[in-house]
């Protein structure tokens, strides 16, 4: 994410998109020009790429080394002016080349509403957000996905959040426990502030004693 607090200030978050946005140019102007409805568009640069060799992040993402299973990405979406981002946000939760997209501004650090989300865990790790819009778009609509990755690797760590528009479909979002989703029963339970803390502490320990180091993001220009 950009650290500039002016540049952050007028950049949209887009998560879930086709990992086509980068490799097929095609794809890459039509996300182009679904954002410039909104206004101008001076940078679009992807992120959370999970690539199939151990390269440095920058030379992979040069030479296409994407990872067969993980067929998403997120990107941040660089404006001129922060109206036109703010106006985007409305495309949060529509279809873009089959998935559904999760949009917001970049600077938004609201925490999930916990009361209208639910906890999914043993989640095959190359398991994506759209596997479980879809999985929990009969409980109700679903606002936003929240796959939980190793931030080196882009690797799911196993569990996510899915929180939807309305309460009530916490309840029948539960009813899915024990359900099928890539061979995997999945464990679903309401979500907690405490519950959250506790799995991400713990996963983060388990990822810090197993993880190499860090290498640079890869960075996509606007072209």
């Amino acid at each position: 994410m950009p650290q500039d607090p002016e540049v952050i200030k007028r950049t949209l978050f887009i998560g879930n998109l086709s990992i086509q946005c980068i490799t097929d140019k095609a794809a890459y102007s039509q996300l182009k020009t679904m954002c410039t409805k909104y206004g101008k568009v001076k940078a679009i640069r992807f992120r959370s790429i999970a690539f199939a060799e151990l390269l440095p992040r920058k030379i992979a993402f040069i030479q296409g080394k994407f990872h067969s299973e993980r067929q998403s990405c997120n990107a941040y979406v660089e404006f001129v002016e922060e109206e036109s981002a703010k106006k985007a946000v409305e495309l949060n939760g529509s279809e873009f080349r089959d998935r559904h997209i999760r949009v917001d501004m970049a600077n938004n650090d609201k925490s999930h509403d916990m009361k209208r989300s639910v906890f999914v865990g043993n989640l095959d790790f190359a398991a994506d957000e759209e596997e479980l819009w879809k999985h929990f778009g009969t409980c109700g609509t679903v606002e936003n996905v929240r796959v939980i990755r190793d931030p080196k690797t882009s690797i799911g760590k196993g569990f996510a959040y899915v929180q939807f528009t309305d309460r009530a479909a916490v309840t029948l979002a539960l009813r899915l426990q024990d359900t099928v989703l890539n061979s995997r029963k999945l464990r679903v339970q309401r979500a907690s502030e405490k519950a959250i803390k506790e799995k991400e502490r713990a996963t983060a320990a388990g990822t810090a004693s197993a993880s190499a180091p860090a290498k640079p993001k890869a960075v996509f220009e606007g072209r």
